[in-house]
Order: C-alpha cells, then structure tokens, then sequence
C-alpha cells in the first residue's frame, strides 16, 4: 500500500510532472497532450530501498496534501467573512 501510495506521490510531484510534460507530443501540449501507455510504462520511479524511507515520504507529502487543503479552507473562509464584514459597512 505504502509503495502505490509513494508512486501517486511520485507521479504528481513537479520533478515527475517535468519529466512527464518534457515527453508529452502534441500540437498544442495544454489541449491535445498525448503521453502514450508504452511512455508511461518506460517512466522511471526511483523507490527508496528502505520501507522506512518510503513510508517517510509519503506520511510527509500526505501531511503536505492535508495542510494545502486546510489553507485553501482557511482562504475560503477568510473571503468569506471579509465579504460579510463588508456588507455591514454603511452605504
């Protein structure tokens, strides 16, 4: 589980989403990106030798994950109360 967990990671992370972007064909790569089964099967994921290692990282971007959702909400919620705020202002 751990290691599926790492490879989503892995797959999402800037330095494999480079790799993956750098390999896309296409006329216009953000419309009509093509990266093919067989590219995507030849995609090279470095794996940590240790289990610690693996479970590590991904408790460490599972924690990143977390907190980025959490500040979104935070962002959410302080428009929000900013545009409430706003409203009692007398016109």
């Amino acid at each position: 589980m751990e290691v599926g967990k790492y490879i989503i990671h892995c797959l999402t992370s800037p330095q494999y989403l480079k790799i993956i972007d750098s390999q896309t064909t296409g006329s216009t790569k953000k419309s009509r990106s093509r990266f093919s089964q067989e590219q995507f099967f030849n995609l090279k994921i470095k794996i940590p030798k240790s289990q610690d290692g693996i479970r590590n990282i991904v408790a460490l971007m599972d924690k990143a994950n977390t907190l980025r959702a959490n500040q979104q909400l935070l962002l959410e919620s302080m428009k929000d109360l900013r545009d409430g705020v706003a409203q009692l202002i007398p016109h």
